[in-house]
């Protein structure tokens, strides 16, 4: 449908992409070796045994020289270990990559392969992993391990890596937060991210999720940021908050397609979450499952073509922001006055409702909701310049961002989208 071109133009090609990815992950480079025992860098940067497969010049950057076959145990901080390409490989039991009480650890360009958990870190703070492979010995129903497991203060970034065949693939364990987890593919793990323990404030975006159980899942954890990710075909939940003291995440611009839930809220009285400018369709089970999760606000969404929609229990929600709501595929009452929005409430339940659901799907910077943004929307901006909310020529709909005034963030809304279609 036109919906689908809209918000879905490059999924196909991800996808294609990703198992290109594949094909190649586990290509070899010719030279390898096989050292006998767990190899250390120690904290005085000595490596032991001396002839293991990693050289280093300054006992700042480490780089394998071959394929390993044996656990690392990192002791120093401070340093970049360079896979180089070559592969770190186990035999489906302990861990490949142990860093103990180490900070300031840059891990990057390494393929780890069959060990129960890939990378582990007792004591993570400012660790960064980037550019890796990692595949767990797991297959569904025996998961068992995780792809990368951090413990500590947190500032801490994984991103770029691929991950796959894991229980958890990164597994991040509080207190501690304001980790960036960014422009990594999770594929065939049983849970691809899961935040527990109060393990707050952190960034997860711009992810592809693909055919694990649950994509996103958050226990015990507050005020994450989870936006521009590509969730698609994930058999249970896009993204799944746990019943257990999780609130005040904002979830917004994702393409959330083709999974059980979408977004999956089983927070018992509490919620408050914000769940703006997500694509949420074709859900086989439900597009917004709420179960006793209040206060969530919930706008500019575009709900398509899911089993059910939403299911909400007999607690309050907000499905508009006073002006604007959602798109409902399946809503069918009319706009008899032409200003995008229709004319009666898409009704949930008793307790919830949208009061004003969109006649076309969302576009930022979309003024008059005709699905498209052009030179129309321009001039309403133009109209409305640098007013505040409360003056007589403010216009709610031209302030796209939210934030009270008609300005050059405004402005720059339409030309980011300028001539988008629906």
């Amino acid at each position: 449908m036109i919906l689908t071109k809209m918000r879905q133009p490059k999924t196909f090609n991800i996808i294609f992409i990703t198992f290109l990815i594949c094909s190649l992950i586990l290509t070899n480079k010719i030279h390898t070796a096989n050292t006998s025992g767990t190899i250390y860098i120690h904290a005085d940067g000595l490596i032991d045994p001396h002839d293991a497969p990693i050289s280093t010049i300054d006992n700042i950057t480490y780089t394998c020289t071959s394929d390993i076959y044996e656990p690392i145990i990192v002791e120093k901080s401070a340093i970049t270990i360079d896979g180089n390409g070559f592969k770190l490989q186990g035999t489906g039991s302990g861990t490949g990559l142990y860093l103990t009480t180490t900070t300031n650890i840059i891990v990057q360009n390494m393929k780890i392969t069959q060990f129960r958990v890939g990378v582990y870190a007792s004591s993570a703070v400012n660790i960064t992993l980037t550019n890796n492979t990692i595949i767990g010995p797991s297959h569904p129903p025996d998961w068992n391990g995780n792809g990368i497991h951090l413990e500590g203060q947190g500032n801490n970034a994984i991103n770029e890596n691929y991950i796959s065949h894991n229980q958890r693939g990164v597994f991040i364990y509080g207190p501690g937060g304001n980790n960036k987890i960014s422009n990594n593919i999770f594929m065939t793990n049983l849970h691809a991210i899961l935040l527990g323990s109060q393990c707050d404030n952190n960034t997860i975006n711009d992810n592809l999720f693909t055919n694990n159980t649950d994509g996103i899942h958050l226990d015990m954890s507050q005020n994450n940021l989870i936006k521009n990710n590509i969730i698609i075909g994930n058999i249970g939940s896009g993204i799944y908050l746990d019943p257990v003291g999780n609130g005040y995440n904002t979830i917004h611009d994702n393409n959330i397609t083709n999974n059980g839930h979408g977004i999956f809220s089983a927070l018992p009285y509490r919620g408050n979450n914000m769940i703006i400018n997500n694509f949420i369709a074709s859900s086989t089970r439900v597009g917004i499952r709420l179960d006793n999760s209040q206060g969530n606000k919930i706008y500019h969404n575009d709900l398509v073509n899911n089993t059910k929609q939403v299911t909400v229990s007999s607690v309050a929600n907000f499905w508009d922001n006073d002006i604007e709501g959602n798109y409902w595929s399946n809503y069918t009452d009319v706009d008899s006055n032409h200003d995008g929005i229709g004319d009666s409430p898409y009704i949930i339940n008793a307790y919830n409702q949208d009061n004003y659901p969109l006649m076309n799907p969302y576009i930022p910077g979309d003024y008059n909701h005709d699905a498209t943004v052009n030179m129309t929307d321009a001039e309403m901006v133009k109209t409305a310049w640098q007013s505040i909310k409360g003056e007589p020529n403010y216009n709610p709909h031209t302030d796209f961002n939210m934030d009270g005034i008609i300005s050059i963030k405004d402005a720059t809304i339409i030309g980011i989208n300028w001539q988008k279609h629906a």
